[in-house]
């Protein structure tokens, strides 16, 4: 055999070498970076929470018989929007509010009428108001209605009636003092040529206002 031959046949060998040698390309979907990223995501990603999301406009239900203010629902309504509320998380804050409002106004309702049954106790323990009780008591406070009658407005006496300040005791005290230092020669209490009312007074009338 010559040389060239012996090149050309080595040259073979090593060539179909190679060939048997080169490793076999890898099953699509067994070790490639796109098979494990999809095992990934189907098994060990955790599930994403979902967020409820913001309307673009709230349908909120002001609550029945509600003391909230005619802004109410925009206040809550622009309120939610800042938050991102959804519209039933909206609703809820809205109820929410009502509610504080309700509680408050109940505790203030129960101590204005504790502070008047207890103003009307101290007018009758009070030696200038109540005297000896019974009739004087009635007539001091008749007394002190007259003078109001005389010397205040109506609206003094629609303020009196609406802040319950008409059982206070230290103001009945003042138009008791008052009745008493007139007179009857003066003729101012209990009417006559200076233009004083006249008839029946009910001394409930501004010092009892109904609540």
């Amino acid at each position: 055999m010559s040389e060239a031959e012996a090149q050309a046949a080595g040259g073979q060998d090593n060539t179909g070498a190679t060939a048997v040698a080169e490793p076999a390309a890898p099953a699509t979907g067994l070790g490639t970076g796109t098979a494990g990223t999809e095992n990934n995501d189907g098994l060990g990603s955790a599930p994403q929470a979902t967020t409820p999301q913001a309307p673009e406009s709230y349908n909120l239900t002001m609550p029945e018989g509600s003391k909230l203010g005619e802004t109410a629902v925009a206040d809550i309504s622009e309120l939610a929007k800042s938050m991102g509320l959804s519209n039933e998380n909206a609703q809820a804050l809205l109820n929410g509010r009502n509610e504080t409002l309700n509680g408050f106004l109940e505790t203030e309702k129960t101590q204005w009428t504790a502070e008047q049954a207890k103003w009307a106790d101290e007018q009758r323990a009070d030696p200038e108001i109540g005297g000896q009780g019974g009739a004087e008591y009635d007539a001091n406070l008749a007394m002190a209605n007259q003078v109001i009658s005389k010397f205040g407005s109506e609206k003094l006496v629609a303020d009196l009636k609406r802040t319950g300040m008409g059982n206070y005791p230290e103001l009945v005290r003042a138009f008791v003092r008052i009745g008493k230092a007139m007179t009857a020669e003066d003729d101012v209490i209990l009417g006559g040529p200076s233009g004083g009312k006249t008839g029946p007074v009910n001394p409930e009338d501004v010092l009892y206002p109904k609540g």
